[in-house]
């Protein structure tokens, strides 16, 4: 075997120490920028005038419902106006005949003769009652001027041939400060209605009602089930008519 001479292994070993020296100086040289603190010297200036809270800036709604009463009207009420001299409900009709309508209406609520008994009992009582109101003159609590009011109102229906249940107008309700801040607009809720003068389907028209808040929507179609009329023997099973909601901001 021949020997390999000194001088050959110093220079293998010479070319190994600059190849590694080079290899160490290129892999130090690439992270110049380690262990170095990046500084941030720009900053984002806020100007006062973009943020300062001025009385002009504030969006604080409509407090007010100005003209517009918290009353609810029936479309077709074609007494007198009046601003006035006004009363939302006026007993009208034959009490005899109502009191009659009223026990007819108990008979269909309750599923026909099987409480028949029970209700004849109060028909009887409220057909004296109506006697001593004659004889003494006296009219009912809900009695008014025949006088409406002339201005804008908030809640205002229209069924064909029927009243407000006891032909009082609270029996159709107000939704329209339940919504809160910055809930204004119109909403029209289409009814039906049976033949007791309940609400048995209630849905908004889209079209009448636009730039509406979902709370609005919901609040009206509640109000409007809760909403009742006059029992009507002659009246067909389903009517059909509409209750229009305005709504105030709080």
């Amino acid at each position: 075997m021949k020997k390999i001479s000194e001088h050959t292994i110093i220079g293998v070993a010479a070319c190994a120490g600059v190849y590694l020296f080079v290899f160490v100086y290129l892999q130090v040289s690439s992270f110049t920028g380690f262990g170095k603190k990046t500084q941030f010297n720009t900053y984002s200036k806020l100007e006062d005038d973009g943020i300062r809270l001025k009385a002009e800036n504030i969006d604080a709604g409509d407090f007010s419902a100005g003209n517009v009463s918290s009353i609810s009207r029936d479309v077709n009420d074609v007494r007198n106006s009046s601003a006035d001299d006004w009363s939302e409900s006026t007993y009208e009709g034959d009490r005899a005949e109502s009191a009659k309508d009223i026990e007819q209406q108990f008979i269909d609520e309750t599923g026909g003769d099987e409480k028949r008994e029970e209700l004849v009992k109060e028909h009887q009582a409220r057909l004296e009652e109506l006697k001593r109101e004659k004889t003494t003159g006296n009219k009912p609590s809900n009695s008014s001027s025949e006088n409406q009011f002339s201005g804008e109102v908030m809640v205002e229906w229209e069924l064909h041939g029927r009243t407000a249940y006891k032909n009082d107008n609270w029996h159709i309700r107000n939704p329209g400060y339940t919504c809160g801040y910055n809930s204004r607009g119109t909403i029209v809720v289409r009814i039906k209605v049976n033949k007791n003068g309940n609400v048995i389907d209630a849905q908004i028209e889209n079209s009448s009602s636009p730039n509406t808040s979902s709370c609005m929507k919901s609040k009206a179609l509640e109000y409007a089930r809760k909403s009742r009329f006059n029992y009507i023997a002659s009246a067909s099973n389903t009517q059909t008519g509409y209750i229009s909601y305005k709504f105030i901001s709080q």
